[in-house]
């Protein structure tokens, strides 16, 4: 796996001995928790995984590329979604392990996040349709709904669930959504290029964190109900890819590029002549989490107490950050690794 492949995945693509989070919709965890079990998911090699308290569990046997890139957790079981490549792709979800296929692969489709209400597995990503057109779609209980009218390419990367009300974010045709009961709210007005990456609901509170900045230069932003805080100054294109909320505090996580950024590739890869570096922010400012020398990415976040736990990549290492401080997700790998979401279990 080519870890600089996952530091700018947008609409047709979008963990730790001692961490964990929520990759699109985090939870808010109390300041008297303690922590009980950390959950990543991401890979190693070629084969998606997952790590609980460092033990790890393959997803497929490593045969076709395959993806994870969302977890969460409910009372003993662990879901995972995300997707196989066997052209076309194949839209997945795995419960303790074991996969449930949500298409058919008569046409390409991908998933990006997952989350559990009672009963029913709710998955958002992307399937195209009859003219290979992305169509944003969610899947509950493996019954699609499509929220797009598949004449330009979109796609979702998050998804909760509050009472009986469900929301997802992504984008449509580079304008970043998000939709609550498929009614859709309009974050950004499509003169410039712009993605949204993970939400979460607090109260009557909608948080949606993402990129916000053009073709050139992406600002790292947050729209709460609708309403946008950029995180960085539009001197080097950045995202926010993770977003939780607790009390009165905004915590993001994502990444910063520090050289000039030169053309857009298709899909949203950048060719540059600098590297990510890969950030958290609290109320709008920004903790630093890695030197530059690599591309690296802070893909998930979430709070336990007075701690902070971040988790992503660092090069070809997988990593999880507390209160700034890194630690190797797995330790002896003996491929590239890399995190993409988190769960922390409390007690």
């Amino acid at each position: 796996m080519n870890n600089k492949m996952k530091t700018l995945k947008s609409i047709v693509a979008v963990a730790f001995v001692v961490l964990l989070s929520i990759l699109s919709s985090c939870s808010n965890v109390d300041d008297t928790s303690t922590v009980k079990d950390f959950y990543f998911v991401g890979g190693e090699g070629n084969v998606p995984k997952y790590w609980k308290n460092g033990v790890a569990t393959s997803l497929t046997d490593g045969k076709n590329y395959a993806d994870a890139a969302a977890i969460t957790v409910v009372g003993n079981d662990v879901y995972v979604a995300g997707y196989e490549y066997s052209s076309p792709s194949v839209a997945k979800y795995w419960k303790n392990g074991v996969a449930t296929a949500l298409t058919d692969r008569t046409k390409w489709a991908q998933t990006s996040a997952i989350t559990v209400a009672g009963n029913d597995v709710y998955v958002a990503g992307y399937e195209t349709n009859n003219t290979n057109i992305a169509v944003a779609t969610y899947w509950k209980n493996g019954v699609a709904t499509e929220l797009t009218d598949g004449k330009h390419h979109a796609n979702l990367a998050a998804i909760t669930v509050v009472g009986n009300d469900v929301y997802v974010a992504g984008n449509d045709y580079s304008v970043a959504k998000y939709w609550k009961n498929g009614i859709a709210t309009v974050l950004t007005d499509g003169t410039k290029d712009a993605y949204a990456y993970a939400m979460t609901v607090v109260g009557n509170d909608v948080y949606v964190a993402g990129d916000n900045g053009g073709y050139e230069i992406g600002v790292a932003t947050y729209w709460k109900n609708g309403v946008a805080t950029a995180l960085t100054d539009g001197k080097h294109h950045a995202v926010a890819r993770a977003i939780t909320v607790v009390g009165n505090d905004v915590y993001v996580a994502g990444y910063e590029y520090n050289g000039s950024e030169i053309s857009r590739l298709f899909y949203g890869s950048y060719i540059t002549d600098g590297r990510s570096i890969a950030k958290f922010w609290k109320n709008g400012v920004a903790t630093t989490l890695t030197n530059g020398q690599n591309n690296a990415s802070a893909c998930a976040i979430t709070v336990v107490g007075n701690d902070v736990y971040v988790a992503g990549y660092d090069g070809n290492v997988a990593k999880c950050w507390k209160n700034g401080v890194a630690n190797i997700v797995v330790p002896n790998a003996s491929y590239s690794s890399w995190v993409t979401g988190m769960f922390i279990t409390t007690n």
